[in-house]
């Protein structure tokens, strides 16, 4: 009897032992590791991982978090971390190959895997650019290079202009900074396009390229003829003005000028080319910009044509045009450089060794580089042949361009040059500098 007592207490328990290992103690904690991981990231950065843990759905403070990364069929540690008071632990992974899988593990705890993709991302270049630029001002190109990850992309930028009737050149060559930014100081003296373009990097893929265009605009307002007044021949506006004020430029006459004036405004008979000087001044033009005009003169006088040049600037009397007549061919009728077609296109001019307009064979006081027309369109010279180069001007007087009056500022400036206005209204335009006058200061 007592054998078969003490096998049915063994079974019994038994039984009990069983039960009581199938229910979970009541002190059992549930806890839970969640990893988040981007779904791609660049080639040669690292991988931001972040790591929740949890017990009981309460942080778990100051946790040591391994974070390891699947190599075929094994695990190998990429890093730890811990966890802040949020239960959360944040760490980076280099980059590797073209997939990533990260888990995360605390003690027998292991999360859920995270894939990533390692893979060059689109990118954006942002630029700002003003609308407008006063010309020989600057002004600031922005460029601001982001990927699609929302990182900045530190790389090469390559900034092109363009104007119209020339290809896109190359204006430089930059890199962005930390921060994917850049700025670029532009100086256009035309209107411009601006184009930016990234290169393509190991991280990023190049993206297209943005144009911005600048609007170059005049310091001055420019000149608003009445709309009745007749209009010059036109000529290509010269080229923009260098240096500060007039920068009023004297010297000898270089070769290549020479070549053009001989046999046109120069000829066999007229004064040495040692007694002239090549001249070169800034000048306000009509369009309300700063041009960069030229004058031969006679070097005896060479002084009073820099002051009335450096004065009519510094008053901002509109010019139209400063070539030299050269430009207008040689005339017969003029014996020297075409003086019709000269006037007919509004060009300022000094010497041009030909006769007096409209009077064949009587030589002109511009034959000896003495004298100066100042835009002759708008101030019509009374010849033999009448009215030249129009009549409709012959009597007006506006602004600062067209003068009919000896207490017109043009002419003051003249005068006070050591100029003389010679015909006065009969011919507005022409001044000579041939009288005997004390030395003007520059």
């Amino acid at each position: 009897m007592q054998p078969i007592v003490r096998l049915l207490g063994s079974l019994l328990a038994a039984a009990i032992a069983v039960v009581l290992l199938a229910v979970p103690p009541a002190d059992a904690a549930t806890v839970s590791l969640v990893l988040q991981a981007p779904e791609a990231v660049r080639p040669g950065t690292s991988v931001p991982v972040v790591a929740t843990l949890t017990q009981d759905g309460v942080p778990v403070a100051g946790a040591t978090v391994e974070v390891e990364q699947q190599d075929g069929a094994t695990w190998l540690p990429a890093g730890t971390a811990l966890t802040d008071a949020d239960g959360v632990a944040r760490t980076t992974v280099p980059s590797s190959g073209t997939t990533m899988v990260l888990r995360a593990r605390y003690a027998g705890t292991v999360s859920n895997q995270a894939t990533v993709t390692v893979r060059p991302v689109t990118s954006t270049l942002a630029v700002a650019a003003p609308r407008a630029i006063v010309d020989e001002q600057a002004g600031t190109i922005a460029v601001a290079w982001t990927g699609a990850d929302g990182l900045p992309v530190t790389g090469t930028v390559l900034v092109l202009q363009h104007v119209a009737g020339r290809p896109w050149t190359r204006l430089t060559t930059r890199s962005t900074d930390a921060n994917g930014r850049l700025a670029v100081v532009v100086r256009p003296r035309v209107d411009t396009w601006y184009r930016v373009a990234g290169a393509a990097g190991t991280g990023w893929l190049a993206p297209p390229s943005q144009d911005r265009a600048i609007d170059n605009r005049p310091p001055l307002r420019p000149v608003v003829l009445p709309a009745q007044a007749p209009r010059p021949t036109r000529l290509p506006a010269q080229r923009r003005a260098s240096g500060a004020g007039a920068n009023v430029v004297v010297r000898a006459i270089p070769a290549t000028v020479w070549n053009r004036m001989t046999g046109i405004s120069w000829h066999r008979g007229c004064v040495a080319r040692s007694s002239l000087r090549y001249l070169e001044t800034n000048y306000w033009g009509f369009d309300g910009y700063r041009h960069r005009g030229e004058l031969v003169v006679r070097a005896s006088v060479a002084y009073k044509y820099r002051a009335a040049m450096s004065r009519l600037y510094a008053a901002r009397v509109p010019i139209r045009a400063m070539y030299l007549p050269d430009r207008f061919g040689y005339s017969r009728k003029s014996g020297g450089a075409n003086d019709y077609a000269s006037m007919r296109a509004d060009n300022t001019s000094a010497f041009n060794c030909r006769w007096v307009t409209g009077s064949p064979g009587r030589r002109s006081p511009h034959a000896s580089g003495r004298s100066i027309d100042i835009n002759p369109f708008e101030n019509p010279y009374y010849s033999a042949e009448g009215w030249l180069p129009n009549t409709w001007w012959r009597h007006r007087q506006i602004g600062l361009y067209a003068w009919k009056t000896g207490s017109h500022p043009v002419v003051r400036i003249m005068r006070a040059s050591g100029f003389a206005w010679t015909y006065g209204t009969f011919d507005a335009q022409h001044f000579d500098g041939r009288y005997l006058q004390r030395r003007v200061g520059d």
